[in-house]
């Protein structure tokens, strides 16, 4: 969080023609932290929860935009996304590659000149900060990144793709940087509602809990899901500008459906644990 808060800090003061975006970083990073702060402290209802990460997304987007339909769907956007960021942190160095990976991709748009040239610094930020957070979290693992990394991880990627968003870079682009974080955390979630369970308690149903049960390592579930997701994202980037957006679409939900496939694969095979 506070690498997150300095870098995107620096950047204002080099270059403030940003306009509000930085800005709502900053605060999507510092108020997701500290309600990740207190979660992994005393732990909050489910209500409770969901509300203050609501608030959240809402006063992020109310910061950056003037238009009264993006303070519904941004605000819902970066709550989602910050509990999507919370479920898929479960094996070491997944968060951190992540976070990489989505900031280069971030990154790259804006020197491309696809999106604004605040997403530059936004991006090349939050690649600096939870890489810097790998080798304490892999090998060996010895710091977890808790509710106040995965919050911040969560609420900075989606308040930056909210606001690119907003700054007219394509949708399917942006989408393409979150689509495995997507298709994991939404057929779990829907696979345990069609069983009838208890949807919003704990479990370990995702895909790379399943893989990690079949006897892949943390180093390989995070290869993996960091491999499939840079593959999207640079099919996203590729198709921006193109006018083409059938082919990308067929790509990214094929390389989904394989990676989530991937244990009923390898359980077929019966792969020894390792």
């Amino acid at each position: 969080m506070l690498g997150v808060v300095a870098g995107t800090s620096i950047s204002i003061s080099i270059d403030p023609a940003g306009g509000p975006y930085p800005l709502a970083i900053i605060i999507a990073a510092v108020l997701a932290g500290s309600l990740g702060f207190l979660e992994d402290l005393r732990g909050l209802p489910i209500a409770v929860r969901a509300a203050s990460q609501l608030g959240v997304g809402l006063i992020v987007v109310v910061a950056v935009s003037s238009c009264w339909w993006w303070v519904p769907v941004g605000g819902l956007a970066i709550a989602a996304y910050m509990n999507i960021a919370n479920f898929m942190d479960g094996v070491n160095g997944m968060s951190s590659v992540h976070g990489f990976i989505v900031g280069l991709a971030v990154a790259t748009i804006g020197f491309t000149g696809l999106g604004p040239t605040w997403m530059i610094p936004a991006g090349l930020v939050l690649a600096g900060s939870f890489i810097a957070f790998l080798p304490w979290n892999l090998l060996p693992p010895r710091v977890f990144l808790g509710d106040v990394g995965s919050y911040v991880l969560g609420a900075v990627i989606a308040t930056i793709l909210v606001s690119a968003a907003m700054s007219g870079v394509p949708l399917l682009t942006l989408l393409s940087m979150v689509a495995v974080y997507l298709a994991d955390t939404g057929y779990t979630l829907l696979s345990r509602i069609a069983r009838g369970e208890r949807w919003y308690e704990s479990h370990r149903q995702h895909v790379y809990h399943r893989l990690e049960d079949l006897g892949f390592g943390h180093l390989t579930c995070t290869a993996i899901v960091g491999g499939a997701t840079a593959v999207c994202a640079s099919i996203g980037i590729l198709s921006a500008g193109s006018g083409y957006w059938l082919l990308p679409i067929l790509a990214i939900v094929a390389i989904c459906g394989g990676y989530i496939s991937l244990p009923v694969i390898f359980a077929r095979k019966q792969v020894p644990r390792t």
